[in-house]
């Protein structure tokens, strides 16, 4: 089953890493290092809640609670401090989110807070809206994402 692979680890043919600091990943793509792609785990806690609220399944429920604070554990990884991570690759020239992932990712922590509560979310939302505003943030960030794409593909 699709939530059977999002318990297994990579290396017993599912999507699931757990890192050294014992917090648990779903992977969108399987790379030789985690990407930790923000928005495809995001998505993915919302099928494993989706789960929760049909089944009422513990394991389920356990896997988007550990997810959850895998998630607000690591937004600081994310911030660049003028626009999100697409994902944590550890390329030297980060690789940033898009405009359309950017504002995705916003709008993703706004629903995370409204499932669990969790300030994080909603202030790592609202600081990232900020960068979305400011011309100069969104400016430095496409240049920056040129780059990215010039040095990798």
């Amino acid at each position: 089953t699709a939530f059977g692979s999002m318990t297994r680890d990579v290396r017993d043919g599912g999507v699931l890493v757990t890192d050294a600091a014992g917090d648990v990943w779903i992977e969108e793509y399987l790379t030789s290092a985690p990407s930790h792609i923000l928005n495809g785990f995001l998505w993915a806690l919302w099928g494993v809640h989706d789960l929760v609220l049909a089944t009422q399944r513990k394991d389920a429920e356990d896997l988007f609670e550990r997810g959850a604070h895998t998630v607000e554990r690591n937004l600081s990884r994310y911030d660049t401090g003028s626009w999100s991570r697409y994902d944590l690759v550890p390329n030297r020239i980060p690789c940033l989110a898009s405009p359309f992932y950017h504002r995705l990712h916003c709008v993703q922590l706004r629903v995370m807070h409204r499932l669990t509560r969790r300030p994080a979310y909603a202030e790592t939302a609202h600081r990232w809206e900020s960068y979305a505003a400011s011309p100069w943030k969104r400016r430095r960030a496409l240049v920056q994402k040129g780059l990215f794409k010039l040095a990798y593909y």
